[in-house]
């Protein structure tokens, strides 16, 4: 009984005990922030791939995944021809990145309306 008393002080304690029944959505928010760090990420990406790849004409100077990618979507050749692809996939990643967004603010606030609730069960004596 000791140590189950000394790990409800440690902070990893009190974190699982405050998190008692939504360590799923605590879970999903930090993958959502993950998952919008990388869509954030990936638009400059594409722009960097489109002007050093395609209109310029050093292909030799992008990284590998970026070539594979590039030779994917059917080469620089077809890509010069065909620019709205890269717009395409830019919109994509933004849409994506602000449905994670979108994802993450409504964990947030369920955990925040959670956590409320909490406080006041621990304050009225209840176990929760």
């Amino acid at each position: 009984m000791g140590s189950e008393q000394n790990m409800e002080y440690t902070k990893s304690g009190m974190l699982m005990r405050f998190l008692k029944g939504s360590k799923r959505f605590f879970a999903g928010s930090i993958l959502a922030s993950i998952l919008v760090a990388a869509m954030d990420m990936i638009a400059p990406q594409i722009i960097r791939i489109v002007v050093d790849g395609c209109l310029g004409e050093d292909l030799s100077q992008l990284p590998s995944l970026a070539q594979r990618t590039l030779a994917a979507v059917g080469g620089a050749d077809y890509l010069r021809e065909h620019l709205y692809l890269a717009a395409v996939g830019i919109l994509l990643a933004a849409g994506c990145a602000e449905g994670e967004t979108y994802v993450l603010r409504s964990a947030c606030m369920w955990s925040k309306n959670s956590g409320a609730a909490q406080i006041k069960r621990v304050y009225a004596g209840g176990s929760g």
